[in-house]
C-alpha cells in the first residue's frame, strides 16, 4: 500500500504537502506496531551519583540509549528530577523479557536503585476494561 497523497488533494502549498507527507511516514506501517512503552523511576546511590557527575546527564543518556539499542529497543524521553527519584525514563522496548534484562542489569550495577512500570495506552486500557473477569475479593460471597 503507498502512503502518497491522492492526485485530488495534491493542488495544495508546498509547506502543506511537506507536512502531510512527515505525518504520514511517520505512522506505522503495515505489520510495523510499535513496541510497548515503559516507565523507569530510579534514584541514585551515592556511588551513582559520583558517577552521574563524572559522566555528565549527556553521557548518562547517552548510555541508556545504547544499551536500549541493543535490546532493540528505543529512548522516548529521560528527565532529570528531585524528590523522590531522581529520573525518570520512558522507552520502548520488544517485548516484557528485554524490559526485564534491562531492569536487572541496571539494578545488578548497584549505583541506582529502579523500579520498572509497564505502560498502557488508552486503547490497550479500553481493551482491559470490556475483558470480562471472574474475580472475586477476599471475604466477599461467592456468586
Amino acid at each position: 500500500m503507498s502512503r502518497t497523497l491522492p492526485a485530488a488533494i495534491r493542488p495544495v502549498p508546498a509547506v502543506i504537502e511537506a507536512v502531510i507527507e512527515a505525518v504520514i511516514k511517520s505512522l506505522p506501517q503495515e505489520g510495523n506496531k510499535s513496541m510497548p512503552k515503559f516507565l523507569i523511576e530510579a534514584s541514585y546511590t551515592v556511588e551513582g551519583l559520583r558517577g552521574l557527575t563524572k559522566d555528565k546527564a549527556s553521557g548518562r543518556k547517552a548510555a541508556v540509549e545504547a544499551a536500549l539499542s541493543g535490546l532493540g529497543g528505543k529512548l522516548e524521553s529521560i528527565y532529570f528530577a528531585f524528590g523522590a527519584a531522581d529520573v525518570y525514563v520512558v522507552y520502548e522496548c520488544p517485548d516484557n523479557v528485554s524490559a526485564a534484562a534491562l531492569s536487572l542489569a541496571t539494578s545488578a550495577s548497584g549505583a541506582v536503585r529502579i523500579k520498572t512500570v509497564p505502560l498502557l495506552t488508552v486503547e490497550e486500557m479500553d481493551q482491559a476494561l470490556g475483558k470480562k473477569v471472574g474475580y472475586r475479593a477476599p471475604g466477599a460471597k461467592k456468586a
